[in-house]
């Protein structure tokens, strides 16, 4: 389990001061300048944010809009690596399913299909997908 969504939530609220559709998008903008501050935690993501805001880099929003990005890349692929097939990805729920940008910079990253899930019942779906191939 990754706390992915909230971890966004939280840096695009530091970043451009607010969680609205238009913030989301100005985050996403400054994410694709692929800048960098370094990596960052985003599971411990709260002690991450606090270090931020206390260093000289607190306000490079497009360096801290990459390196979160490149991070949460980096953490998603690492983790899918160890515990999956060589198959193709399904998004059924949380940040997978409503940030289109992750899924497809991880198809590309590990060279697989990817597929969002526009189920409202998610986890269902997920299971039903999972008992399917057991």
């Amino acid at each position: 389990h990754l706390p992915s969504g909230r971890a966004l939530k939280a840096f695009v609220e530091y970043c451009c001061g607010g969680t609205s559709s238009n913030h989301y998008e100005y985050f996403f903008d400054l994410m694709l300048k692929n800048d960098s501050i370094g990596e960052i935690d985003i599971v411990n993501f709260n002690a991450t944010l606090d270090q931020i805001k206390k260093s000289q880099i607190a306000y490079d929003y497009s360096g801290i809009a990459g390196s979160f990005f490149n991070s949460m890349l980096k953490v998603y692929s690492d983790s899918i690596k160890q515990i999956s097939l060589n198959e193709d990805l399904v998004f059924a729920g949380g940040v997978g399913q409503k940030f289109s940008l992750l899924s497809q910079y991880l198809a590309i990253d590990l060279n697989r299909n990817t597929y969002i899930s526009h189920s409202t019942e998610t986890t269902l779906e997920g299971l039903a997908l999972l008992s399917v191939n057991v």
